[in-house]
């Protein structure tokens, strides 16, 4: 996320967590987290590592974009954005 949406960071993981725990894709044995990872260079970066049930492909790549989509969503609902890399350049005159 941006480094401006930092005050929503917190908010943002503990959501995306409670998405997992409670999404019926997701092995609920296995090993899984959310955490805020990194200070990348323009973003603040979350790790995401859960493990799913769907082992067929197609329906994967559906459960994939789904999950995707959502984190998205939470993303909105707290005011925050995916980060993209910048460069800023300065000109003396």
């Amino acid at each position: 996320i941006r480094y401006k949406d930092f005050p929503a960071l917190q908010g943002i993981t503990q959501e995306m967590r409670s998405y997992l725990e409670n999404h019926s894709d997701i092995d609920q044995k296995a090993y899984r987290t959310v955490n805020f990872d990194n200070y990348g260079d323009s973003s603040l970066d979350i790790k995401i590592l859960c493990f799913t049930t769907v082992t067929d492909l197609a329906k994967f790549c559906v459960f994939k974009e789904s999950l995707l989509i959502e984190f998205n969503k939470i993303l909105e609902r707290h005011g925050a954005e995916l980060a993209y890399q910048t460069i800023s350049i300065e000109r003396e005159i």
